[in-house]
């Protein structure tokens, strides 16, 4: 058993590996292998989401800083935004930029609320209420009023 030889590889098998190995073809679809991984980690899974979570922020603002207009387009427009907003923070948010808006103040949660109870109000000094809380809790500026 102790002095039991394994048996080798068929002739030129062993010579084969080190062959195909040594071929820099296999060392450039590895490494393009690898890279297209890091790209698709980076960009899929961090960038992307980041990008989304801004562009959602943006078309709040455009939507909050319109005045007057189709009412009912602006509430079907508040509601498609709470809506991305929530999906956006509670599933393709990376954990550590949930923390980076914790640290800064925001609360997408809270503004996707306000967004929803938007939607449905009636006064307009309720609603005025309502931007604002909407603006700070995602850390907009308050549009310029025009004279």
């Amino acid at each position: 058993m102790a002095g039991e030889k394994r048996p080798a590889l068929p002739v030129g098998m062993d010579g084969m590996i080190v062959e195909w190995l040594s071929n820099p073809i296999v060392w450039a679809a590895g490494l393009s292998f690898c890279i297209g991984a890091f790209g698709y980690v980076l960009f899929g899974r961090m960038l992307w989401p980041l990008w989304r979570y801004r562009r959602i922020k943006g078309r709040i603002k455009r939507v909050l800083d319109t005045v007057g207009g189709e009412m009912t387009q602006q509430r079907i427009a508040l509601r498609e935004c709470a809506g991305a907003l929530t999906v956006c923070h509670n599933d393709r948010l990376p954990y550590w930029y949930r923390l980076v808006l914790q640290n800064r103040g925001e609360s997408p949660l809270e503004a996707a609320g306000h967004l929803m109870t938007l939607a449905n109000v009636k006064r307009p000094q309720d609603a005025k209420r309502r931007m604002d809380a909407v603006r700070r809790a995602l850390g907009l500026t308050a549009a310029v009023e025009k004279r």
